[in-house]
C-alpha cells in the first residue's frame, strides 16, 4: 500500500493531467473554431431563395423575381474580386428586379474604383435600385452614391419609381439611413396612390416599426448581417441598433401586415467572421396570396 503521500501526489497527477487535456482540447477547439469563422464560413456564400406571398400584388407581378443584395463592406477583408461567382450566380438566375440595401463599404472609399465595372455588369430588365447604409454615410455618401448611379443603379433617397408590366404597376420606395440620413417615408411615396402595392428598401430593418401599419407591403432591409455570429440555442451574439427585432429571413411586423425580408448581407464589419450565420444574397420570388 503507497503511503497516504504518495497517494495524493498521483491523484494530484491524474487531476492535473486530465486538466492538461481538457485545457489542450478547448484551446484547440476554440482555434479551429476560429480559424472556421475566418478563413471558412464567411466565404461560403448561400443564395437563399424564398417565396414571399403578397396580397396586393398585382396579377402582371406574380412571379416577380428580386435579387437583393446587402452589406458588402468592400475594403473590410473582402474585395470585389471575391465575389465574382456570386454575382454570376445573380446573373444565372435571370432577375427581373435587383436591390441593394446600403453599405457598399465599410471605411474607405478605395475599392470604388474596382467595384464599378462589376455593379455594372449587373442586369435586370426591370432596373436596379439602391439605399445608403450607415457605414456609406461614414465613408463618403456622395462618392458611393456616384458610383452606384455610374453602375446602373438608381439611388433612392426618400425617392420612388412606378415599374408597369401589362398595364398594371408597382412601386419600389426607398428611404435614407435611419442613423446617419434623414429618412423621409411621406417624402419617398410622394405621388403614389395608398391602394399600389410597394415595395421598400430601408438599411436598418426595425424601420418597419416606424411605418403605419397597411402603407408598405414588403420591406428589405440588411445592416444586421444575422447577428454575424450565431451560437446553438442562443441565437446571435450581438445585433447593431435598428437591427435588434427583424435580424434575419422573412417576417412579420408586430401587430401587423407589412413584411419585412432582412438579407445576413455579403460582408463583414467590426470583426471578420462569421460563425453558423453564412453571407448570403436573397433570391427572392413575389407571389399573389391565394
Amino acid at each position: 500500500m503507497l503511503p497516504a503521500s504518495r497517494s495524493s501526489q498521483l491523484s494530484r497527477r491524474r487531476f492535473l493531467g486530465k486538466g492538461l487535456r481538457w485545457l489542450l482540447f478547448v484551446t484547440g477547439l476554440a482555434a479551429m473554431t476560429g480559424g472556421y469563422s475566418v478563413f471558412i464560413e464567411r466565404f461560403r456564400f448561400t443564395f437563399r431563395e424564398v417565396e414571399i406571398r403578397i396580397p396586393r400584388l398585382p396579377a402582371a407581378f406574380d412571379g416577380l423575381r428580386i435579387a437583393h443584395l446587402s452589406d458588402l463592406h468592400l475594403g473590410y477583408h473582402l474585395e470585389i474580386g471575391d465575389l465574382s461567382h456570386v454575382f454570376d450566380r445573380v446573373a444565372e438566375w435571370q432577375p427581373d428586379l435587383i436591390c441593394f440595401t446600403g453599405d457598399l463599404v465599410d471605411l474607405s472609399t478605395d475599392p470604388l474604383e474596382s467595384a464599378l465595372p462589376v455593379l455594372a455588369r449587373l442586369q435586370a430588365p426591370l432596373g436596379k435600385y439602391a439605399v445608403l447604409g450607415n457605414h456609406d454615410y461614414r465613408s463618403a455618401e456622395a462618392k458611393i452614391t456616384d458610383c452606384l448611379q455610374q453602375a446602373g443603379f438608381h439611388v433612392l433617397v426618400n425617392q420612388n419609381k412606378l415599374l408597369e408590366r401589362d398595364g398594371q404597376t408597382l412601386c419600389v420606395a426607398g428611404v435614407d439611413d435611419i442613423l446617419h440620413g434623414q429618412p423621409d417615408l411621406q417624402a419617398a411615396l410622394t405621388g403614389i396612390d395608398p391602394a399600389i402595392c410597394k415595395l421598400l428598401l430601408a438599411h436598418e430593418p426595425d424601420y418597419a416599426d416606424d411605418i403605419p401599419d397597411g402603407l408598405i407591403d414588403l420591406q428589405m432591409s440588411g445592416h444586421s448581417h444575422g447577428g454575424q455570429v450565431r451560437l446553438p440555442f442562443a441565437g446571435a451574439l450581438l445585433l447593431p441598433p435598428y437591427g435588434k427585432k427583424y435580424p434575419d429571413g422573412l417576417q412579420r411586423r408586430s401587430g401587423g401586415t407589412q413584411l419585412v425580408y432582412t438579407t445576413r448581407g455579403i460582408g463583414t464589419t467590426v470583426l471578420p467572421i462569421r460563425f453558423l450565420c453564412r453571407p448570403e444574397v436573397g433570391l427572392l420570388t413575389l407571389r399573389q396570396q391565394t
